[in-house]
């Protein structure tokens, strides 16, 4: 399935839906947060697989979210971009703090960007299930509305 594709192959670039912080055929996104994987809430019964990369960010940019089809470019002399909105992510909207909460990591080559940055390595899968009533906030915006995922060595 998907999640050992990546495991085997890496994180290649073209494979996100994403593009508010740079060229999704240019570079991958990675969730900052293992709390906010989707842009809406996850609901009572959610399964899934999770896949921890270890990521080396490198040299920042903070960069403004670009909602356009005018992809913003890779920043030479950098290796990955922010969003500026990551320090107000509990008081955004889903999913506002979903596009906030990503990284965009991207390698230049020689002549072209890299397929697969080297400093984005998969290093876990974990299968999860999302037990308890659904939701309409991220998990991290509130302690009141507790849930609970559940997870196994695979």
């Amino acid at each position: 399935h998907q999640a050992q594709k990546v495991c085997q192959t890496g994180l290649t670039v073209g494979s996100s839906f994403l593009s508010s912080l740079g060229h999704p055929n240019m570079g991958v996104y990675v969730s900052r947060y293992a709390d906010i994987i989707k842009p809406g809430p996850l609901i009572n019964g959610t399964k899934g697989f999770l896949i921890i990369f270890k990521v080396i960010k490198g040299k920042m940019k903070s960069v403004v979210e670009n909602n356009s089809w005018n992809f913003t470019e890779p920043t030479p002399n950098f290796d990955c971009h922010v969003s500026k909105a990551v320090a107000e992510i509990g008081s955004l909207q889903p999913n506002q703090a979903f596009h906030a909460a990503q990284y965009y990591l991207y390698e230049f080559g020689d002549l072209d960007m890299l397929k697969r940055p080297r400093h984005v390595l998969p290093y876990a899968v974990v299968q999860f299930e999302v037990f308890g009533g659904s939701q309409t906030f991220p998990l991290m915006a509130s302690s009141a509305q507790t849930r609970y995922v559940t997870a196994r060595q695979l």
